[in-house]
């Protein structure tokens, strides 16, 4: 869903200048590995720390989340020095892959108090980003309280005996 488009509220994600939140484009920087034994969403990537650089932003309610990120390249390039942070979160802390082990996802507890959540390449060096997802963590206040507790019997009927019918068999709920 995202080829490095810049950010645009409308859309609600896209990417901006480090450190910024002006819109910035990076069209062009993503690939696509077309590797048929790899995972789709480990095959294409975005350098996030190419030319131009940029931080990936996207619109969210202030509060906490469980971010999970994964960076690597599904071709044979290694020379990359993988980092990412959530917020002032490290979510991938610095990782050097190696042709044997290519790839790190990370989950980290994420704060957000801006209405905006920004990932960024702090301490890598070209940092190939391949996917984010995002689970938004509500922990205000107790459990809601199960208030449906739904009750359902069943009656069956057919020839024979249940439950050794020796026919259709129809089914009612009570």
């Amino acid at each position: 869903k995202d080829y490095g488009q810049a950010y645009e509220a409308a859309r609600g994600f896209g990417w901006v200048a480090p450190g910024t939140t002006t819109p910035r484009s990076l069209v062009g920087l993503g690939r696509d590995r077309m590797d048929a034994n790899s995972n789709q969403l480990l095959d294409t990537f975005m350098h996030m720390q190419a030319s131009p650089a940029g931080d990936w932003q996207v619109s969210v309610p202030s509060g906490s989340y469980d971010v999970t990120v994964a960076v690597g390249d599904a071709g044979n390039a290694v020379n990359s020095t993988h980092a990412v942070r959530a917020e002032s979160t490290v979510v991938i802390p610095p990782f050097t892959p190696t042709a044997a082990n290519k790839f790190r996802t990370e989950t980290a507890r994420v704060d957000v108090t801006d209405g905006f959540l920004t990932l960024s390449a702090t301490g890598g060096t070209n940092t190939k980003i391949d996917y984010v997802d995002i689970d938004r963590i509500t922990t205000s206040g107790p459990a809601p309280s199960d208030t449906w507790n739904p009750k359902v019997e069943l009656t069956t009927s057919g020839p024979g005996t249940a439950p050794n019918y020796s026919g259709p068999v129809g089914v009612v709920a009570d």
